[in-house]
């Protein structure tokens, strides 16, 4: 491992890392440089998205339940395969490199049932190679109002088919917020001291996104394939309420979802999904105010804002 690099055969291709979080206008963005991959390609920007991180062979990240030993070995197993299938893709010479995957971080299944925000992301983030820590690197990250990103995470399980009502996870942990953003900023700083972290609001992100394209890629955003609808539309409450009820007389397949997300949607007059009272809404977003008002004044990050 490490020829290409240790020869210098190629000049060594500037990294840009997009970690989400997950439901940012993650799979929106990942969509559109997917459509632009060619034009991307002929600019000198190479794209890694879900589809092929994913299947990367033999790529490990830590899980719950196990014991700080073995978290360490599936991270190096996990480094030593990202080394290796990103060695590969810099022999096609690209400017940049550019990998979006949220799931490096965590997944939504941990955030719900442990009541805590990326609680491993330290660790998964110790897969990533170790030459990503450097000033040329630069990572890409939104956060979201906690109690819509709580409450998408559910969603977007039941989605996915795990069929569980809100109560049936530990909800009420997430109240006490024991990881919060600048949790997982820190995380990513230790991780990647070198590098640098730019950083902006979900809220915002209809006024922003011309500008975090520009940035990821290095190219207008204009250059990128447009596109006309979200590719992933939201669940709403009656949409999980269906789901939920179908699911109890009979098992729900993937066309089963699709439909009742077609036709539960807030376009058809149905009430977002919302399943905080107003007071425990209240308390969440006044947290989200507070991390954001303290994030935006730190001089090592490059904050987006409209």
């Amino acid at each position: 491992m490490g020829g290409l690099r240790e020869s210098g055969e190629f000049a060594q291709p500037a990294y840009r890392l997009h970690l989400g979080v997950h439901k940012t206008a993650t799979t929106y963005i990942q969509t559109r440089l997917s459509l632009s991959e060619t034009a991307l390609i002929g600019a000198g920007i190479r794209t890694v998205l879900p589809e092929e991180f994913r299947g990367f062979y033999g790529l490990t990240h830590a899980r719950n339940r196990q014991s700080r030993l073995q978290r360490w070995f599936r991270a190096r197993k996990g480094q030593s395969v990202l080394s290796r299938e990103l060695e590969l893709i810099e022999r096609s010479n690209p400017s940049s490199i550019l990998i979006s995957e949220e799931n490096i971080i965590g997944n939504s299944r941990q955030i719900l049932r442990t009541g805590k925000v990326y609680h491993q992301a330290a660790e998964r983030l110790r897969s990533l190679p170790s030459w990503l820590n450097d000033p040329r690197t630069e990572v890409f990250l939104a956060i979201r109002n906690y109690a819509d990103f709580f409450a998408s995470c559910h969603a977007q399980l039941v989605r996915g088919g795990d069929l569980r009502l809100w109560s049936d996870y530990p909800t009420e942990r997430l109240m006490d917020l024991a990881l919060r953003w600048q949790d997982l900023v820190d995380a990513i700083r230790y991780a990647l001291p070198k590098a640098h972290i730019t950083l902006w609001r979900y809220e915002d992100f209809v006024t922003l996104e011309a500008d975090v394209l520009r940035r990821m890629t290095g190219r207008p955003a204009s250059c990128l394939a447009a596109l006309q609808d979200r590719p992933m539309k939201s669940l709403t409450a009656e949409g999980i309420h269906r789901l939920v009820a179908m699911a109890r007389a009979r098992d729900v397949r993937p066309a089963d979802i699709a439909h009742i997300v077609d036709q539960t949607g807030t376009a058809k007059g149905f009430a977002r999904y919302d399943p905080w009272s107003p007071t425990d809404r209240a308390r969440l977003d006044d947290a989200y105010e507070a991390d954001w008002r303290s994030l935006r004044v730190q001089s090592d990050l490059t904050i987006l804002r409209p």
